[in-house]
């Protein structure tokens, strides 16, 4: 499992797209009572449904439970936890923003999250995340690249390095 370099700068980096995150919010019938937001890092996303949507249950998962208890700080409301994923979740939304690929570069057991995920018997499933295909990787030019290393904090570009290969691919 990589480990994330700065925490701060990751949840920085992920609150960037968070109205991309809640796409589904508008798209939910009157049965939901709960948000279940699996992959919560610091509760973000959680945070922001609960201002917009505030008789909502809230509950998060993270494997790190340094980010619990972040986020347990960030929506002190929230059923949060590390270990063992809620199921059951007949009544809920498991939003499943931007957790796929993380499962991938963290999770030392992809198939059991993804059970988690898709056995977990929730109304609904959001997903929204991006991969890259290893077949789709070419050089970059060499300008663009001068314009990331300068924009981006180094320990960001080493973590996904670390993880990836280099940015120069």
């Amino acid at each position: 499992m990589t480990p994330i370099a700065n925490m701060s700068v990751y949840n920085d980096g992920m609150r960037k797209s968070m109205l991309d995150k809640i796409w589904f919010l508008d798209k939910i019938d009157g049965s939901i009572s709960t948000i279940y937001d699996y992959g919560c890092a610091d509760g973000s996303l959680l945070k922001m449904v609960g201002e917009i949507c505030p008789s909502m249950k809230l509950d998060g998962y993270d494997i790190s439970q340094e980010m619990i208890d972040i986020a347990k700080q960030n929506v002190p409301n929230a059923d949060l936890l590390s270990t063992d994923p809620k199921s059951n979740l007949h009544n809920a939304v498991l939003n499943a923003s931007s957790v796929f690929h993380e499962i991938h570069a963290y999770s030392p057991d992809v198939e059991w999250d993804y059970r988690n995920i898709f056995d977990s018997g929730a109304a609904y499933i959001a997903i929204r995340d991006m991969f890259y295909s290893k077949h789709s990787c070419h050089p970059t030019n060499p300008i663009s690249l001068a314009k990331v290393l300068q924009r981006e904090n180094p320990d960001k570009i080493s973590e996904f390095e670390a993880f990836n290969g280099g940015v120069d691919q």
